[in-house]
């Protein structure tokens, strides 16, 4: 689905130069990808590469790491996404899978997430929008409900009886097709079926 939302707003901006895009998808499989500071690198990234010259902060801040050799601080990082977001130019972010970014209450990479970029949502005058794609968890839930006073917010379900409809009927064809499991009883087709569409929980 994330995909199929970033080729869109991909040609919305080949067809509009002044629209500008970055995404970025977390992997729960993947420890590296999971970092706040990945996250913040890629997206600045993306955006600089769409730009004629590198922000005056975003140099100076190269400068202060002595020239890429040490790591700038979190905090840094989305100080100058923001500083870049605050501009005329319509920018989409787009962030899939916010839930597979590791959450721990005391300090992990979602908590601070929430406050440096969750937090700072709606803060920052500019021309942005924000798209998240997500499981339902209770911390991210409370951080958009935040982000919904300070701004326009706009939550779409998806977990939805439809979607259970949808993969019962990618399980049945697969069923049907394979060799072995297809000459399998009626009922044991449907016992599959019936575990499957439950535990996918709308996925």
């Amino acid at each position: 689905m994330c995909s199929t939302i970033i080729e869109h707003v991909e040609k919305l901006c080949q067809s509009n130069s002044g629209s500008r895009l970055a995404y970025y998808y977390f992997d729960f499989s993947d420890a590296a990808n999971q970092k706040l500071s990945v996250l913040l690198r890629s997206l600045l990234f993306q955006l600089c590469m769409k730009m004629d010259l590198v922000p005056d902060a975003l140099s100076v801040l190269y400068d202060e790491c002595d020239r890429g050799r040490s790591n700038p601080s979190e905090k840094s990082l989305a100080e100058n996404l923001f500083g870049i977001l605050n501009s005329d130019k319509q920018t989409y972010i787009i962030i899939d899978g916010l839930d597979e970014c590791p959450y721990d209450p005391n300090n992990s990479e979602r908590s601070r997430l929430n406050d440096l970029v969750l937090g700072e949502i709606g803060k920052h005058p500019g021309n942005y929008n924000f798209l998240f794609t997500s499981r339902k968890e209770y911390d991210i839930e409370e951080a958009m409900k935040a982000v919904s006073k300070r701004t326009d917010l706009h939550i779409i379900e998806i977990q939805t009886e439809n979607v259970d409809s949808d993969v019962r009927l990618h399980i049945q064809r697969f069923v049907s097709r394979h060799k072995r499991i297809s000459k399998w009883t009626a009922s044991i087709r449907e016992e599959i079926e019936d575990e499957l569409v439950k535990g996918s929980q709308g996925m």
